[in-house]
This record gives structure tokens, C-alpha cells and sequence, in this order.
């Protein structure tokens, strides 16, 4: 990856047909259509110009994709000719895609596991990007697509590294056009409380989830329950935690209260010590690898998204 994108493939954003906008703190704004054709599994470059020094703003702290800082107004530069490098992506939340053929959107609710810690920087390596790749490869190609909204160190029930699953389901799923599923696979935050501020029970996570299984079947989606991986002896987990985990996963299992269960524990849990995480498929104990994220999205059954 580089700091240059194709020529001829740039196309100017405007706002109500202005080149420029201002948005006000805690507003977002909507460019006008952008005429061009892209690919399903195509990477897209966005060049933004911030006239003035700003105020810390939105941004996907833990993008785990290159972005490029140069100095002036290199928007519409083929090569932005930058030295300076971040792994982060400031100001753009998302890309809406109208699609050539209809196409059921999947979103990923999750924390750092989902938002891909721990895999390897642009590669797209977390477990939704590789489990888009496995639709492409499969029967589904073209009619399926995923969109990723992990959030490192979320939790299901408090704010903390952004709103909580229960505050942001509506912005982050329900809104999202063309949605039909959602995947939840969050709680390990909740319950190994490693800020030391809101200790949960097994039976506080469950509620949590079925007041977003509730939320998701008004909307007319379909939710699937993924099971908490092992964190093995994570710095931040309480002595109890392990019990709370076991509990909410059999929950996830045997309630019926989703409508399927993808069994991301057994997946990736070592079979010579449940309480951990293969050995080669982890980078601390509680994040995967990009391999590990790769058992994850390869354990998922398609025919669930039929």
C-alpha cells in the first residue's frame, strides 16, 4: 500500500454541491452521490483537506490500515507525497454503496476482536473482512455483504471506548441500509471490567443481550449470538470472570433466544487448556491473530444467511 492511488480514478465530494463543509460538534454530514463504479472487494482511497488546526473529532483509532498526513491541500493529488504515517482513520464513519444486484447487509457488533486487534496492518485481517472473503469465495458472491462496526474496548451495557451496544444498536445497525443480519459478539469488556469500574454478572450480560435480540427482531433482523473467547490470564480479568464467561456462553447456547448461534470459543479455545486461546492463534491471551480471525470467520455457517 502507498501513499498514491490509481490515475484517473479520482472524483471530487461535494456537500449540496459545495466543494467544503463545516460540522458542528457532534453533527455528521452526508456528501452528494459520488458517480463511479467499484468493485465488491475493492479498496477505496478518501483524501480530506482541513483548511485550519481542529479540535480532536471522530476516528477509528484502531483502523489497522495506513492512512497518509501530508501538509497543504493535496486532495486531489494522484500521490499526496506523504512522510508521515497513522494506522487510524479521523473524520469518515462510512461509505453508503448502492449496490447493482440486492444485497443483504451482515453488520459485526463487537469490541477489539471484531475491530480487528492484533491482526496485521493492511491486510484486512479481522475476522468480518475475512469473512466477507469467504462469501466471495462461496455460492453467496455478489448477494452478501458485511460491514464492521467493532469498536475497541466497547461493552454491551456502559459507555466506555465509545457508546454501549445497547446506546448505539439503533446508529449502528438498525440504520444501516439494506441491514438483515447482525452478529453480536461482545461482553468479554463487561465482565472482565479491566477499568475497574462496572462489575457485571453472567445474568446482567444476558439481559443485555435480550434487550438487543428484542431491538433487533422489531426491526425485522435476524441476530446471531457469538460465544466469548477464552481470555486465558489476561492482566484485567478478575478470578470470577471465567465463571461468568462459561455462564453467558451456555446461555448463547442453549436458550433459543437467538435465532443462531456461531461458536467462536470452540473454535479458537485450546483443547489442552479450555481457558485459553491456541497458542499460535493469539497475540496476548484475549486478541487473535490475523490466522486466529481467520478460524473465526472460516467456523461461520453460510446457509445461516440464506
Amino acid at each position: 500500500m502507498t501513499s498514491a492511488i490509481q490515475p484517473g480514478t479520482d472524483h471530487a465530494v461535494t456537500f449540496g454541491g459545495s466543494g467544503s463543509v463545516t460540522i458542528a460538534p457532534g453533527s455528521s454530514a452526508l456528501s452528494d452521490p459520488v458517480n463511479m463504479e467499484i468493485s465488491s472487494a475493492e479498496n477505496l482511497a478518501v483524501s480530506i483537506y482541513l483548511p485550519n488546526q481542529t479540535e480532536p473529532a471522530t476516528w477509528h483509532p484502531r483502523a489497522f490500515t495506513t492512512s497518509y498526513v501530508s501538509a497543504g491541500d493535496n486532495a486531489a493529488a494522484i500521490d499526496v507525497g506523504s512522510t508521515q504515517t497513522i494506522t487510524s482513520w479521523p473524520y469518515l464513519t462510512d461509505l453508503l454503496v448502492t449496490p447493482v444486484v440486492y444485497t443483504g447487509v451482515i453488520v459485526a457488533l463487537g469490541d477489539s476482536i471484531t475491530d480487528g486487534y492484533g491482526s496485521t496492518t493492511d491486510t484486512n485481517g479481522s475476522w468480518p473482512s475475512q469473512f466477507f472473503d469467504a462469501i466471495q469465495q462461496s455460492s453467496f458472491a455478489g448477494t452478501l455483504a458485511v460491514v464492521n462496526s467493532g469498536i475497541s474496548g466497547n461493552r454491551v451495557l456502559h459507555d466506555n471506548y465509545g457508546l454501549s451496544a445497547l446506546t448505539r444498536f439503533q446508529r449502528d445497525v438498525l440504520e444501516i441500509e439494506g441491514v438483515r443480519y447482525v452478529i453480536l459478539f461482545e461482553g468479554i469488556n463487561d465482565i472482565s471490567d479491566f477499568m475497574g469500574d462496572y462489575p457485571v454478572t453472567a445474568d446482567q450480560v444476558i439481559a443485555g443481550y435480550q434487550r438487543l435480540i428484542a431491538d433487533a427482531h422489531v426491526g425485522g433482523i435476524k441476530i446471531y449470538g457469538a460465544t466469548l473467547t477464552p481470555i486465558g490470564i489476561a492482566v484485567h480479568a478478575p478470578g470470577d470472570m471465567e465463571s461468568t464467561r462459561l455462564a453467558v456462553n451456555q446461555w448463547i447456547r442453549t436458550s433459543g433466544a437467538f435465532d443462531g448461534v456461531l461458536d467462536f470459543e470452540a473454535a479458537v479455545r485450546d483443547p489442552s487448556n479450555p481457558e485459553s486461546i491456541i497458542p499460535s492463534l493469539t497475540v496476548d491471551n484475549v486478541h487473535l491473530n490475523s490466522a486466529g480471525y481467520g478460524v473465526l470467520a472460516n467456523s461461520i455457517d453460510l446457509t445461516l444467511f440464506q
